[in-house]
């Protein structure tokens, strides 16, 4: 076949070492390092906030979100099959129909839920939000009949998950939380920068921060959340352990805590007295409003509220040259959540996947923050679930050639997974985590090489980029050559042959024809150096 591109020098890649949370330690140690670690930026910065939160709030206008693509995604596959059986040798053919490219006896099977599946059914999602859905006290939530039981444990506290708790329970995403019953209050209302300033200095009085902030700590860390999931989870405690208050007053506890947690969050209010946080993140954040300090602040409102566009706001005056705390994480390594079993199966051929996954976690997903691909494909939700899809696909490929059998699972990617672009399913820009997949019927671009590239890394072995075009992602797996086309880049004396999960009926070495003369990114790459497993990425 004589599609082919060769391009060097693709963009460079920091290292980073994947790696999973150390096990819990006891709440009273964990409290402890926790505190220890709080003093010295106490010191420099905390102690005085209530005087910034006092002083005077400049004005700031917001820069438009950064948009991950710029031009509109194909409303449907691209499809290789003709040009590529038009090419093909004999020999390639055969290759062709054996691995599931032409083989018209090869039929696509899904869930037969996902057949229900449409965006109207999806509804519930677009409504799921972290917050409770009334303003509830905290106590009555705890006989929410709306949660379901689950033999796990289906109470979320600092210690794990347990049937039964003697505290505070919350709903967080119809799941239930819970911390420990901790005796202090808020203000009803705050309307003005001073009632702002005025609240820190009560809560730090009371030393609040002290025994609530640990405490949240080591909920978010045996759960597994991300820094920007633990600020949500504080929104919908607040929410429901003070009903009473106003958005502005829960707000500015939440500010208050994220602060003494360490990390560097401002807080902002519009003309109108409306309240937001501005959270810096370590990855860039798309499709969001933000401020550009010392650092990108994102825009957020209460969880629920309709995310804004740009805007204008107000925010305190704080030191050019203090330390003023650290950004937000959004990559995860592995959530703990009460078990609510979703089926998921998915067939092509004689390929099959299928398992139980926990469902608790989609309405979490829904609107997360739009990281780089890079960030979701290096997210780690649900490790049983991704061991499990190796696992099924080693026992039905394993004694194939590793890149043959590579071949077979894009064809199955390909032609088994249905194909929609996110505003069309969803009504906005969607990245999905590698489990996301195995939920929704219909997926886009990065969504599929996010998924293929972690399985050919580790099912196979075979060393995997995922890569970036300006309005597409796709995967190029590393090779001395491939039986399917001469579609690659090369980096030093490495091989990397594009291998696109959406690309239908191509095989490794074919690249779509727009992109030819494209020089990819790298957003991540699947590689063993040194002996130990790594994750590259942007």
């Amino acid at each position: 076949m004589r599609f082919r591109m060769i391009m060097t020098g693709v963009m460079a890649i920091a290292a980073v070492t994947s790696c999973h949370a150390d096990p819990p330690k006891g709440f009273e140690e964990f409290r402890r390092g926790l505190l220890d670690n709080f003093n010295s930026f106490k010191s420099r910065i905390l102690e005085h906030y209530n005087d910034f939160l006092a002083g005077e709030w400049h004005e700031y206008e917001s820069l438009e979100a950064d948009m991950r693509y710029t031009q509109p995604k194909p409303e449907s596959m691209p499809s290789a099959v003709e040009i590529v059986a038009e090419e093909a040798t004999d020999q390639q053919k055969e290759m062709l129909f054996s691995l599931g490219f032409s083989n018209p006896d090869f039929k696509a099977g899904l869930n037969p839920e996902d057949r229900r599946k449409t965006p109207e059914s999806l509804e519930w999602l677009r409504n799921a939000v972290a917050l409770y859905k009334a303003s509830t006290p905290a106590d009555s939530v705890k006989t929410d009949g709306n949660v379901e039981k689950v033999s796990r444990g289906d109470i979320m506290t600092c210690e794990g998950l347990v049937e039964d708790y003697d505290g505070e329970i919350f709903n967080f995403y119809g799941m239930k939380f819970a911390l420990p019953r901790f005796d202090f209050s808020i203000r009803d209302s705050i309307s003005q920068t001073v009632d702002y300033a005025n609240q820190w200095t009560e809560l730090s009085d009371a030393d609040v921060a002290s025994e609530v902030a640990p405490a949240l700590a080591n909920l978010q860390k045996v759960s597994g959340l991300s820094d920007y999931l633990l600020f949500e989870m504080m929104m919908a405690w607040l929410d429901q352990k003070f009903p009473q208050a106003n958005d502005a007053s829960k707000m500015s506890a939440a500010h208050y805590l994220l602060a003494n947690m360490g990390f560097g969050v401002r807080i902002a209010m519009d003309k109108e007295g409306t309240p937001f946080m501005l959270l810096p993140f370590d990855e860039q954040v798309y499709g969001r409003a933000y401020f550009k300090m010392a650092k990108n602040y994102y825009v957020f409102s209460m969880p629920g509220k309709e995310q804004v566009k740009s805007i204008g706001l107000r925010t305190p005056q704080l030191p050019n040259n203090a330390d003023l705390g650290k950004s937000l994480n959004l990559r995860m390594d592995g959530l703990t959540l009460p078990f609510k079993p979703y089926h998921y199966f998915f067939k092509y051929g004689n390929l099959k996947i299928e398992g139980d996954m926990n469902e608790n976690v989609i309405p979490m997903l829904y609107r997360y923050p739009q990281m780089a691909t890079g960030g979701f494909a290096a997210s780690m939700i649900s490790p049983e679930v991704r061991e499990d899809v190796v696992r099924q696909i080693k026992r039905q490929l394993g004694d194939m050639d590793p890149l043959q059998a590579a071949d077979k699972l894009l064809a199955m990617i390909q032609f088994g997974f249905p194909y929609a672009t996110d505003d069309n399913f969803h009504g906005f820009e969607k990245p999905y985590f590698f489990e996301e997949i195995l939920y929704y019927p219909k997926s886009d671009c990065e969504d599929r090489a996010v998924f293929y590239s972690y399985l050919v890394w580790n099912a196979f072995g075979i060393e995997t980029d995922l890569i970036a075009y300006p309005y597409h992602e796709a995967t190029a797996i590393r090779a001395d050559n491939v039986w399917g086309g001469d579609a690659h880049y090369t980096e030093g004396d490495k091989k990397f042959y594009i291998s696109d999960p959406t690309f239908v009926g191509a095989p490794t070495g074919q690249c779509m024809p727009q992109f030819m003369e494209v020089k990819p990114t790298i957003d991540l790459r699947y590689t063993k150096v040194a002996d130990m497993d790594t994750i590259q990425s942007e």
